[in-house]
């Protein structure tokens, strides 16, 4: 049990540079690919070990970040990915009760 679990720790610490680096795409396809690969990866419970929860807030930083700089102000692309942005959100809030900053002692 314990080696599958590191293993999806060793899978997640390869994958969260990738997510990074296509989050922060100006390529709306990539963009809005990865924002529903990372909305389904936020579903899911495991994804909130401790030493994820600082990168899942970075990569959520860097998807609204580069949707506020790239999409935003396109409006042939902008109601599309308002939803994919509210997906993501969506997704990350309704896990929200596995997401601690602070473990207690």
């Amino acid at each position: 049990m314990k080696s599958a679990h590191s293993a999806a720790i060793n899978s997640n610490e390869r994958i969260f540079p990738i997510f990074a680096k296509k989050l922060a795409s100006k390529d709306t396809k990539e963009y809005a690919n990865t924002v529903r690969k990372f909305a389904h990866w936020l579903g899911s419970e495991k994804a909130y070990y401790p030493a994820a929860r600082p990168k899942i807030v970075q990569l959520l930083e860097i998807a609204l970040s580069s949707f506020m700089d790239n999409f935003v102000h396109h409006s042939a692309v902008a109601t599309e990915f308002v939803e994919l942005v509210r997906l993501l959100l969506q997704s990350f809030f309704s896990n929200q009760v596995h997401f601690h900053l602070i473990t207690p002692p």
